[in-house]
Formats: structure tokens, C-alpha cells, sequence
């Protein structure tokens, strides 16, 4: 004889035991328990439970939805599913843009702490130094005197030049082109509702930052 174990609620624990007769089995399970006895097979613990004695279909409470989280009966899984809400699926969204727009910075720039701040300090300095006409004394441009001779093989004004054409790249191109597309981007997916949409401008955006 064969028997799932279910508790004083009626749920079944998923347990099993087996015996000559219910006595038997009933000595084998945990204090509080009992047996649901069964020929073919056991009960699924998920939709069944006993009431009154009898074998019903249990469906479990149903979960609390919440602005990120909505649930809907499964019937055939028997269980309650999860799907994110459509705020959560455009937080998702605007989460992955802003990481394809990382990855595309991280084309053009290093991205390492103070990196930032010494390309703003080099393309500046390098600005002023041309206004000034590229002087010979290049005192009080460390940047370009750290990159042109002797230290390396440019002339101050290589240097400078250089350093100018790269930062206008990134500054007057590159860097707004990225930005633009990742805020309008994050701004098309807000507008949407049907996550199937958002899912798909999301994937567009990306796209796009992918091929800059």
C-alpha cells in the first residue's frame, strides 16, 4: 500500500510511504501528519490538498502584484506566474541603452578612474596653448611637454594638434552623437506600454550604439 503525506492544513508535503496497511503507514510519518492513500499515482503536491475528506484541486493564494510584478494563473504549470509590469520592463529598457552606451564610449575613451578628468585637462590645455600661438617655451603645459620632444618623437605643436583633433573627435562628434542616441533612446521607450514594444525600440537603441 502506498500513501502521500500531507499535513493538519490539508497540503501535501511531498512525501511518501509505503506500508501493509494504514496503520502501518501512519506510524511512519511525522507527528501531525497523515496519509492520503492511492493506487496509480501519488498526488501532484502542487494541485491537490484533502478537505473534509475528500481529494480537491488547490489552487495557492494569490501572490500580491506590485508595480514591477504582476501574477496570472498558469493552469497548465498549476502555479501562479510572475511577468514584469511595464514600468519595470521600461526600467529593464533604459537599464540595458545605458549600457550599450557604455560599451560605446568605451570604443573611444579609456574608461578608468581620473581618465575622464585628464582628457578634459589635456584637450583644455591644448586649446590654450594654440591660442597662444604654440610658443617655443612650452612652461606651464605639462601635457604637451610630457608629449613632445625630447619625450616623444612630435614637436610641441604635433603634440597640441593632436591632441585637439582627437578631443574634437570625441567632444564635437563621437561623444554627442552617443549621447543623443542613448537619451532619445530612453526617452522613445518611455512612452511606451505594451512591453513587446518597448522590448523592441530597446533593442533598436541598442543596435544603434552598437554600430557608432
Amino acid at each position: 500500500m502506498m500513501g502521500a503525506i500531507y499535513g493538519p492544513d490539508g497540503l501535501f508535503t511531498g512525501g511518501l510511504v509505503a506500508g501493509s496497511d494504514e496503520s502501518l503507514m501512519l506510524r511512519l510519518v511525522p507527528e501531525g501528519m497523515s496519509v492520503w492513500r492511492y493506487d496509480a499515482a501519488p498526488p501532484d503536491p502542487q494541485r491537490w490538498r484533502v478537505e473534509a475528506g475528500e481529494l480537491v484541486e488547490y489552487q495557492p493564494p494569490r501572490p500580491a502584484d506590485t508595480e514591477l510584478v504582476v501574477w496570472s494563473w498558469d493552469a497548465e504549470a498549476w502555479r501562479w506566474a510572475s511577468s514584469p509590469t511595464p514600468k519595470a520592463v521600461r526600467a529593464a529598457a533604459a537599464e540595458q541603452i545605458d549600457v550599450a552606451a557604455g560599451r560605446a564610449r568605451a570604443r573611444y575613451i579609456t574608461s578608468v578612474p581620473g581618465q575622464d578628468a585628464t582628457y578634459t585637462a589635456k584637450y583644455a590645455e591644448a586649446q590654450a596653448y594654440a591660442a597662444a600661438g604654440y610658443p617655443d617655451c612650452v612652461a606651464g603645459f605639462p601635457y604637451i611637454a610630457g608629449e613632445s620632444r625630447p619625450e616623444a618623437n612630435r614637436s610641441a605643436r604635433e603634440a597640441a594638434d593632436r591632441i585637439i583633433a582627437v578631443g574634437d573627435q570625441w567632444n564635437l562628434v563621437i561623444g554627442p552623437q552617443i549621447e543623443a542616441t542613448r537619451v532619445n533612446g530612453k526617452d522613445r521607450v518611455s512612452r511606451l506600454n505594451r512591453p513587446a514594444e518597448v522590448v523592441a525600440a530597446m533593442e533598436e537603441v541598442v543596435a544603434a550604439l552598437d554600430a557608432i
